[in-house]
């Protein structure tokens, strides 16, 4: 079996050792780099493109939550957050963290998370070999009828509350999945997210337009016009290989 790629972040490095530690002697596990601070785990998840990432939540220069939000959907790894601190479990499991362990936890907890992320790598790989037929669509409920919409048709969607709504040209869907699953995903169709509440189709987009503090106005084919906040403009850049 191809080796499972890991990366350790902490800012504390005990923390890191003993995650070390644990990791290097289970089998099928390779870790491939561990980072004391969320900047750097932004680059090195870019370079190496890790299965899973045990992740701290409180660290200087960016938290967790700010790494996660920052990695590009078709990066995203298994994330198994790691913290001493257990009121951030209800946002964590908000961004789709796939588990929580709670500094400091036993060789049983740890054995149970590495056990869940490793099927998790795995269904996933299984997925990308074999995709389902009916990966381009999207299924809508509404008013008790059901609708297929092509992802090539969706102009952008937008988060509304623990709902997506997609919009097609004149019409627009209420869809019950938050923007998070929806944005992993289409991040291999040519979505993009260019804030926190919008992810977009780059087909769809015809022009950007400079705003103030680095912002741009997103311009869609039909109109609609949106905007790429600053912290998402380099997932952006990343995505069209060039900058802006």
């Amino acid at each position: 079996m191809k080796p499972i790629r890991t990366i350790i972040v902490d800012d504390e490095p005990l923390a890191r050792e003993n995650l070390m530690l644990r990791l290097r002697d289970l089998a099928g596990c390779e870790v491939v780099a561990e980072c004391g601070g969320g900047r750097d785990a932004l680059q090195t998840i870019d370079k190496h493109q890790p299965d899973v990432l045990f992740l701290d939540i409180q660290m200087p220069d960016l938290d967790g939550f700010e790494v996660v939000d920052r990695i590009p959907a078709d990066q995203m790894p298994v994330i198994v957050f790691v913290t001493a601190y257990d009121r951030y479990a209800l946002e964590a499991f908000k961004v789709h963290a796939l588990d929580y362990l709670l500094k400091p936890f036993s060789n049983q907890r740890f054995e149970a998370a590495w056990a869940h992320a490793r099927e998790q790598v795995l269904r996933l790989r299984q997925d990308r070999n074999h995709p389902h037929p009916y990966a381009g669509r999207l299924m809508v409920k509404t008013g008790g009828r059901i609708s297929f919409l092509r992802v090539g048709d969706i102009d952008y969607i937008e988060a509304n509350g623990d709902y997506a709504r997609i919009h097609c040209g004149q019409r627009s869907y209420l869809l019950r999945k938050t923007l998070n699953e929806l944005a992993d995903r289409l991040g291999s169709e040519g979505f993009a997210r260019i804030s926190r509440s919008v992810i977009v189709n780059l087909d769809r987009v015809c022009e950007l337009a400079p705003l103030k503090r680095g912002e741009y106005r997103v311009e869609l084919h039909g109109g609609a016009h949106l905007k790429l906040t600053r912290s998402y403009r380099s997932q952006l850049e990343t995505l069209i290989g060039d900058s802006l």
